[in-house]
């Protein structure tokens, strides 16, 4: 079986973790606050602040720029749920807008309709390393005090024109997940250049206090703190960032030479020489289900892309997305990571199978 992703750990992760343990001290300790310092270099903010999930950081994030409820949160249609959701935990009210065409990112042009005096926040969903149009967005958002929260769950090293994603946002957001770049196992956090923006976020994932047991409760917050193995594990990755990054973009690399003149499957297309790094291998096939379900047979995992938004009951956001739903229904994630089975065996499989 060829799964969808694989990615390897080596013996110096296990020894970081070890070395943690070793320490005695299991949450939120010295080396949460190291990794948090490396993060932060590694973007060039002045702070990032870590927590137990990517979810978990775009939640905090929403919060930090004062999302409550009646708020309304503009989200683009297309995309994995977790966005919704943290605007739900938030208090929000989620509101859906298409994506574009070509490539499945919020479209700025859809803004300016979706606005309404209940808006708090737009949340710009940089998609497996592709950036979304934030000079857009911020243009058609104008003079009205309407926040723009980036989501770069997909993106961490990824590049835009403006250079690293979410380095220079107004607060962004990042996963640490099992199917990241660089990983913590599971977990996320917060980047932002604003100091008050980040002791918001400390302190709400710590029950809303600086120490517990020594401060007084006077305002909200939850238990979202990292442990230092997770944090270890996610340092000791991070040291291998490059070549992680390097093999990632091969694998897309190619995916897009092997298939270029496939009649059937066509690569999603990312901006390599401008920086973006695709996550995953995405593709887009009009007959997408009998290909995920004849690579199958062979023993190849591939997954389709998430559904559209609109069509989960519970967020309540009826409508039309044509885009949106184009991408739901034809697109696909080829198996890649950073430890990758072989790609032209996984392409010789595909063009046999599939014409």
């Amino acid at each position: 079986m060829i799964p969808w992703w694989t990615t390897d750990f080596s013996q110096s992760h296990t020894a970081a973790i070890e070395a943690a343990f070793r320490s005695r001290t299991v949450v939120s300790g010295s080396v949460t606050r190291e990794f948090e310092q490396e993060l932060a270099e590694t973007l060039g903010v002045a702070h990032a602040v870590l927590t137990t999930s990517g979810t978990a950081a775009l939640f905090l994030a929403l919060k930090a720029v004062g999302v409550g409820p009646g708020d309304e949160v503009i989200l683009p249609a297309h995309g994995f749920i977790a966005p919704a959701h943290a605007v739900l935990l938030a208090g929000g009210r989620v509101k859906l807008v298409d994506v574009l065409p070509d490539r499945p990112l919020i479209d700025p042009s859809r803004i300016a309709s979706a606005i309404t005096d209940r808006t708090k926040a737009v949340v710009a969903i940089h998609l497996n390393g592709m950036a979304a149009d934030i000079p857009g967005l911020r243009q058609a958002i104008g003079s009205r005090p309407i926040r723009i929260v980036e989501d770069c769950a997909q993106a961490f090293l990824s590049r835009g024109p403006r250079g690293l994603l979410g380095a220079d946002a107004d607060i962004a957001s990042y996963s640490l997940g099992i199917t990241k770049l660089v990983t913590m196992g599971e977990g996320g956090f917060v980047a932002t250049n604003d100091p008050e923006q980040a002791e918001f976020a400390r302190r709400f994932r710590n029950h809303g206090v600086d120490r517990i047991g020594t401060d007084h409760f006077d305002r909200p917050g939850f238990n979202l703190r990292a442990t230092d193995f997770a944090a270890a594990l996610g340092r000791a990755v991070l040291a291998d960032r490059d070549a992680r990054a390097a093999a990632v973009r091969r694998v897309y690399e190619e995916y897009t030479d092997m298939l270029g003149d496939h009649p059937t499957i066509r690569m999603m297309p990312a901006d390599l020489s401008a920086g973006e790094l695709p996550l995953w291998p995405q593709a887009m096939c009009e007959d997408r289900d009998a290909v995920v379900a004849a690579l199958a047979t062979a023993g190849i995992q591939a997954r389709p892309l998430h559904r559209c938004l609109a069509d989960s009951p519970h967020l309540a956001c009826p409508g039309e997305f044509p885009h949106a739903e184009r991408f739901s229904r034809e697109g696909l994630i080829l198996p890649g990571g950073t430890h990758c089975y072989s790609v032209s065996a996984v392409v010789l499989q595909m063009t046999s199978l599939v014409r």
